[in-house]
């Protein structure tokens, strides 16, 4: 069974977005980037709320968080340590326990350059 030429044309940006994505973070899993989009259609989310929204554990979600953010979880390793600074992370007044997630100025850039992929 193959994939009809509408089908074909569909995927071509998500191609396009996947490349994009693999070019800036490698080691960027499906996690993270399913992280990433949360957040971009989701600003000020809670870190708890993105655990429930995606089915994963809070500390996998925070692990998730800080590669995108600006430290990086491997702090000995050069290209991880820097972040990719796409994601900014804050305390909450209101709760001083939940932390809110949003993307920071570059990663709103960054998701304004894959939207140009898609029709």
């Amino acid at each position: 069974m193959k994939l009809t030429a509408a089908e074909i044309k569909q995927l071509r940006p998500l191609s396009r977005v996947a490349r994009e994505l693999t070019e800036i973070a490698p080691y960027m899993s499906a996690g993270m980037i399913s992280s990433l989009f949360y957040i971009a259609i989701t600003p000020n989310c809670t870190m708890q709320e993105m655990a429930k929204a995606l089915g994963y554990s809070q500390p996998t979600i925070s692990r998730y968080i800080h590669d995108p953010g600006d430290m990086g979880r491997m702090k000995n390793a050069s290209k991880r340590a820097k972040g990719l600074r796409l994601v900014s992370i804050s305390g909450n007044s209101h709760n001083l326990r939940e932390k809110l997630v949003e993307l920071s100025p570059a990663g709103v850039s960054f998701m304004n350059g894959l939207c140009k992929h898609l029709p």
